[in-house]
């Protein structure tokens, strides 16, 4: 991302309804599939509210490409805190029960999620489970995927193949924010018309936020039990085999 988003995320993500939605459907994938106290490395871990949120799974690690945003971790008092590549991380074989990655593999810094999927799977344990959110579908490319430095979008068959040929089998997938894709739609369109460069992070107004916040609540539930055929988002949990 722009080193600028940082900071507007920082402030966002504890009450903005999108981060708060991607939180509830992480939590619908991780539920009963890990053991007590696992060992947890956030990748891209940002400015840190998804590491806060999973240390209800574990011991968990944060770590980022940029020390800025390990900052804004310290912020949240997060002292498990790692500078590191994706591609190249600073962990020994077989060291963590789980891995998620949330919005990683799309960034132009991944030059190769393939290698960055290879990484995951050596440092996992045997069993071991990795996380993937991430954006999904190209032609919902927009302003916001220029401004935050996006790399690829992805469809559900893209992401399976390259996490299977990284060793990994799928345990649950699905596409995520289905019931707000129109939404996503009419405003992917809308920007065809403005030409400026800007993200979706912006302020909502008082009475939509909380009304997008109970959409997506009853979405993470039934994700527990369907598979949504369309979304904004990609949502995976795979085993290491």
């Amino acid at each position: 991302m722009k080193l600028e988003e940082y900071e507007k995320m920082f402030h966002a993500e504890d009450e903005h309804w999108w981060f708060v939605s991607k939180r509830k459907f992480v939590g619908a994938f991780l539920s009963g599939m890990l053991p007590l106290s696992s060992k947890v490395l956030d990748v891209g871990c940002g400015t840190g509210a998804m590491s806060v949120f999973l240390k209800q799974y574990g011991n968990v690690t944060s770590m980022d490409f940029l020390s800025l945003a390990l900052s804004f971790c310290k912020q949240r008092n997060l002292s498990q805190i790692c500078q590191g590549n994706a591609l190249e991380l600073p962990f020994r074989d077989e060291s963590f029960d789980l891995v998620t990655a949330c919005d990683v593999l799309y960034h132009q810094w991944i030059t190769e999620d393939s290698l960055a999927l290879r990484e995951f799977h050596r440092i996992l344990k045997p069993r071991g489970k990795v996380l993937i959110t991430d954006s999904a579908f190209s032609f919902l490319s927009g302003k916001h995927d220029q401004f935050v430095l996006a790399r690829e979008r992805y469809t559900i068959n893209q992401m399976q193949t390259r996490l299977e040929q990284a060793g990994f089998r799928i345990c649950k997938k699905s596409y995520a924010f289905f019931f707000t894709f129109p939404l996503v739609l009419m405003i992917r369109y809308l920007e065809r018309f403005r030409n400026k460069e800007q993200t979706d992070v912006n302020n909502q107004a008082s009475f939509i936020n909380p009304l997008l916040i109970k959409l997506v609540t009853v979405e993470a539930r039934l994700l527990k039990y369907i598979r949504f055929p369309w979304g904004s988002s990609i949502l995976f949990l795979a085993e290491k085999q």
